[in-house]
């Protein structure tokens, strides 16, 4: 079986078919034309470009046929009106040739989901991400600038597989001086009774059971003569008890804020260093509004995220509407704005007694719980101490 030329399949050929009788004056006709072909089966390849030339010698003296162009330019010819095959087959040249050398994704060992998006904005801060080139980034440089530059990494590794760059870290340790300079009382943030104070440096003023006043001194910093005299930074803990409430209202009628329209405003779809802005509005409109941005990334069919994105803004309208409520729902929203309410108010709290009572007073719906919670309520308060010598 005859195969065809690299170059014939590349920038296109045809295969040419004669009957037997006619081979003879076939190959008369291409030695005086000066043209090589290997015949096989009564057929032949020609390339594109020969064959308006070797038409022209034949189609007059010898019956053919000729097949539609084929190889690569065939193929072109033939979906040369389907877009997004040309440009899957484009995308997928330019993977090969060009993204091969780039940073499709970074993978992180050793840092907190918390640190994470940190150290990778210092990363690429240091030219050091999705998209960069391998062959431009010394590693050790950047590995270098990290330790100098990052507050969350002590020590760094990057090591590239394929388009993959895995970069282990270990975090930075940070520890709080222990010793403070200064004078520091603590002092009661609140009214409330005591219910326990654990010392560590100072002298405590209170004890157990006792009733304070907001700004009373707890653990003072200042050392009495018969426990040896002098001044330090008071530290410790006092945990208090004290009631507080918390009320929530809810109005017949009230209003709100809700979304009427969205419209997109702004495209981009980032490739690695690349961005196309691909949609842009422009003007303004006289109701109220807000732009929302939305960013995603695309994935392959292994759930592994590429280095496309797709970066949107959107307009979104609003408009105030008046909103009339029955007793069920007014009392229904202010449960919920309770539970919210209350959340806030006791997220620093231990929570030890909860009381809500509710009623209905001039069109409103009126919550209010009353609550016994502890917490530390030291507060630390510095202060000088000036030491004059004073002379005979």
């Amino acid at each position: 079986m005859q195969i065809p030329r690299i170059d014939f399949l590349i920038f296109g050929y045809r295969k040419i078919t004669v009957e037997k009788k006619d081979l003879k004056a076939l190959a008369n006709i291409f030695i005086t034309a000066g043209i090589s072909v290997k015949i096989e089966d009564s057929s032949f390849y020609v390339s594109e470009r020969q064959f308006k030339k070797i038409e022209t010698l034949i189609s007059r003296k010898i019956p053919y046929s000729a097949s539609e162009p084929r190889g690569l330019l065939g193929l072109i010819l033939k979906y040369k009106r389907r877009f997004g095959l040309f440009a899957a087959l484009f995308l997928s040249l330019f993977i090969c040739f060009f993204a091969s050398t780039r940073i499709w994704d970074i993978r992180l060992d050793g840092a907190s989901p918390e640190a994470e998006e940190e150290i990778l904005e210092e990363l690429s801060e240091l030219g050091f991400s999705v998209g960069a080139s391998f062959r431009k980034i010394d590693k050790a440089k950047i590995e270098a600038q990290m330790l100098l530059k990052s507050n969350k990494v002590s020590w760094i590794n990057i090591n590239q597989r394929g388009t993959v760059a895995y970069v282990k870290v270990m975090p930075k340790l940070t520890y709080e001086n222990e010793e403070k300079t200064g004078y520091a009382n603590i002092v009661a943030s609140r009214d409330c009774v005591i219910e326990e104070i654990t010392v560590k440096k100072g002298v405590a003023l209170v004890k157990a059971g006792e009733t304070v006043k907001r700004g009373q001194i707890l653990i003072s910093g200042v050392i009495p003569l018969e426990l040896g005299g002098g001044f330090c930074y008071a530290e410790g803990e006092v945990i208090g008890r004290f009631s507080g409430e918390v009320s929530v209202s809810v109005s017949e009628k009230e209003s709100e804020m809700r979304e009427t329209e969205r419209e997109i405003y702004k495209r981009n779809i980032n490739f690695f260093d690349f961005s196309f802005n691909f949609l842009k509005k422009y003007g303004k409109s006289e109701a109220e509004y807000d732009i929302i941005k939305e960013k995603r990334h695309f994935l392959s069919f292994f759930g592994k995220k590429l280095p496309i994105s797709r970066a949107d803004e959107y307009i979104v309208f609003y408009e105030r509407c008046e909103l009339l409520y029955t007793k069920d729902e007014m009392i229904k929203l202010g449960s919920l704005r309770m539970r919210d309410a209350l959340s806030s108010e006791l997220s620093d709290k231990t929570l030890l007694k909860l009381k809500t009572s509710a009623d209905f007073s001039d069109g409103s719906y009126i919550a209010v719980t009353e609550y016994v919670a502890t917490m530390d309520i030291g507060k630390i308060l510095e202060f000088d101490f000036l030491q004059t010598n004073i002379g005979d």
